[in-house]
């Protein structure tokens, strides 16, 4: 009995020396990795400038695939970048309402005639009116793009009864 309790002691002991290191992937160094990228602040979203004006760093053609966006500054003062996905940075910054439904936002210089094109996004606005509460608008995502109107919903009557409508109730 003691010879038996001796081996699994000693088998405790060794057992336990060798330990293995597993590395916690769920902790992840800081910096901008793809598919984001470092964009400038004072983007002005036009879509014919946006890669030379508003992309400041793309982790993809770093060596290290991040960017620190803490340090781009254009000016010294606070941090002029971002780190976003591309769908982020522009949205609704078209000055103009793009409304209907169907419409679309084609870049400057296309045709409306053309079937391309991507929905405007729909961005809340206030009506500058404090009891009138939110609203919601459909503008380009480009300050530069054209905007191809949708079809314009047909109002409700709200309730009028139409002249030509037989209201008359048969069995």
């Amino acid at each position: 009995m003691i010879r038996v309790s001796f081996a699994i002691a000693l088998f405790a002991v060794a057992g336990c020396t060798d330990t293995t290191l597993v590395v916690d992937l769920s902790v992840l160094p800081p910096g901008c990795r793809a598919p984001e990228s470092c964009y400038a602040r004072a983007c002005s979203c036009l879509r014919s400038t946006f890669e030379t004006e508003c992309v400041l760093c793309d982790p993809r053609s770093q060596s290290t695939q991040t960017c620190d966006c803490s340090n781009l500054s254009t000016d010294g003062a606070e941090p002029a970048a971002m780190c976003l996905e591309m769908a982020q940075v522009c949205v609704g910054r078209a000055a103009l309402t793009c409304p209907g439904a169907g419409a679309r936002c084609v870049p400057a210089g296309g045709s409306c005639s053309n079937p391309l094109g991507v929905p405007p996004d729909v961005v809340a606005v206030t009506s500058g009116d404090g009891d009138a509460g939110a609203s919601t608008e459909q503008r380009c995502a480009y300050a530069d793009d054209v905007c191809c109107p949708g079809i314009s919903p047909v109002p409700d009557d709200l309730g009028v009864i139409d002249a030509n409508f037989d209201q008359s109730v048969t069995d």
